[in-house]
């Protein structure tokens, strides 16, 4: 099997288990919305900002390394374990002293012990990370699909019971240390890697060099994905900011579900084909066409639903939060598409250029943040709109200088799905007004995601045909 077949069965396989726990965790995450409040959230999300600083050091950048590099010894995979333990144990220590200062500036005293919590489950994850990279390297997505389905029906499962039993904002931490172990424990068991780490460090130089780029990638990629939560939760109340990051979430989850795979898949695909130009702008070109056959629409569907059925779905307390979320969810195609080029840059093995592109991204989400944050949420929400358009674009240029490859070229294959996903939005909007049901209601939610997919499909396959075939490619069977 090539590696075209490869990520076409990785696609499948991930896709499948997605769509099996995607139903199921939605269902729950809903139903514990209902139980928890805003407020809940908003200190989860406090919580949340600082633990996503500290694990952009968890593996300083160096399962990137060893999914990327061409060949690796035993040794040098026990090494980067062992340094990777290392570091998280030091994490685990900074956090943990740390978090009375966390606490001091939210002022909320409950994040101490919540913060001790979760760092300890990042340390548990850590143990994962070199299986994880190896199991990577092999192409063995089914087993990743398997141990994520696992990981996902765990817990979520457990956020449910936790919070019907009345634990409040710990259902979530209890349910985050449940996917750790859950996860870490799936990818141990299934990774042909069973060598104890080794605390030799010596060589190590250049992978540390690579390594530390990466590192430096990812805190520019908190310091601006971080910031509207930072800012709304020091300059306004809890439950603003427990409505604005749940509309976050809720309006970009199919980045998290659905373009994590098609990432995994991309990165892991074009890292084996770097030493082929050619090759290399085949599969980016498809990889990004791919993420805007799937997610493209998810997300504009979103934008035109959001605002009447979120009471329908979470309760009249999270009011205010439908606009918001359809606010956001116009930002998210942009973030898919500049996620994927830009993290080719890491399978070129030119981590520097990723790291120009992070920080070009940082200053035009801070510049749009701020701009937003006198006015008000709506206002911060449109400032990410913005910024992640014109962030795309820079990014997608860039990377197509790399690849000789002008910017056209890449973005004609994306327009397709973006006119049918825009159609779709706007039909959508026309006609539901004029049908024979309540809105909102939960059969209008139905008949409106049906209507929906039908427009798209129909357009697609009438306007698309490469794109229609290329969906067909990745359900047949391998």
């Amino acid at each position: 099997m090539d590696i075209a077949d490869k990520i076409r069965a990785g696609a499948r396989w991930l896709g499948a288990a997605k769509f099996v726990t995607q139903i199921y965790t939605w269902v729950l995450t809903v139903m514990t919305m209902r139980l928890l409040a805003p407020e809940d959230y908003a200190i989860m999300s406090m919580a949340g900002v600082f633990l996503a600083f500290i694990v952009q050091f968890e593996e300083l950048g160096l399962r990137v390394k060893l999914v990327q590099m061409k060949d690796y010894t035993v040794e040098y995979a026990r090494s980067v374990y062992g340094l990777v333990l290392v570091t998280n144990f030091a994490l685990v220590l900074a956090l943990s002293l740390a978090s009375p200062f966390i606490a001091a500036f939210f002022k909320q005293s409950i994040l101490v012990p919540i913060i001790i919590t979760l760092s300890v489950s990042m340390m548990i994850s850590a143990l994962g990370s070199i299986p994880d990279a190896l199991i990577k390297r092999q192409l063995d997505f089914r087993s990743l699909a398997i141990i994520d389905v696992v990981r996902a029906v765990t817990a979520s499962t457990a956020t449910f019971v936790l919070a019907s039993l009345g634990f409040g904002v710990w259902s979530l931490v209890g349910s985050a240390v449940i996917g750790s172990v859950v996860g870490t424990l799936g990818l141990v068991l299934v990774s042909p890697f069973r060598s104890a780490p080794s605390f030799n460090f010596k060589g190590m130089g250049d992978t540390l060099q690579f390594g530390g780029l990466v590192m430096l990638q990812r805190l520019v990629w908190w310091a601006y994905s971080g910031l509207d939560s930072l800012l709304i939760g020091r300059f306004y109340p809890a439950a603003s900011l427990g409505i604005y990051s749940t509309a976050g979430t809720l309006a970009t989850l199919p980045i998290e579900k659905v373009g994590s795979i098609l990432n995994v898949l991309s990165f892991t695909g074009l890292s084996r084909v770097n030493q082929d130009l050619e090759m290399f702008r085949h599969y980016l070109r498809r990889a990004t066409k791919l993420v805007a056959l799937i997610l493209f629409p998810t997300f504009f569907g979103i934008a035109a639903i959001a605002n009447e059925f979120a009471p329908v779905l979470l309760g009249e307390r999270w009011n205010g939060l439908g606009t918001i979320a359809a606010i956001l969810a116009l930002s998210a195609p942009a973030r898919c598409i500049s996620s994927v080029v830009t993290e080719s840059l890491n399978s070129l093995g030119k981590p520097e250029l990723h790291l120009r592109c992070m920080l070009v991204t940082a200053g035009l989400f801070a510049a749009g943040i701020v701009a937003g944050l006198p006015i008000g949420l709506h206002a911060i929400a449109a400032g990410v709109v913005a910024a992640s358009l014109l962030a795309c674009l820079h990014n997608a240029n860039l990377v197509c200088k790399q690849v000789e490859m002008p910017l056209s070229r890449l973005l004609v294959g994306m327009w397709q799905p973006t006119a049918a996903g825009l159609i779709m939005l706007v039909v959508i909007s026309l006609l539901r007004p004029l049908l024979p049901i309540e809105f909102p209601s939960a059969a209008g939610l139905g008949v409106t995601i049906a209507m929906g997919a039908l427009i798209y499909a129909g357009l697609i396959a009438a306007f698309d045909r490469d794109g229609f075939r290329l969906v067909l490619a990745l359900a047949k069977r391998g």
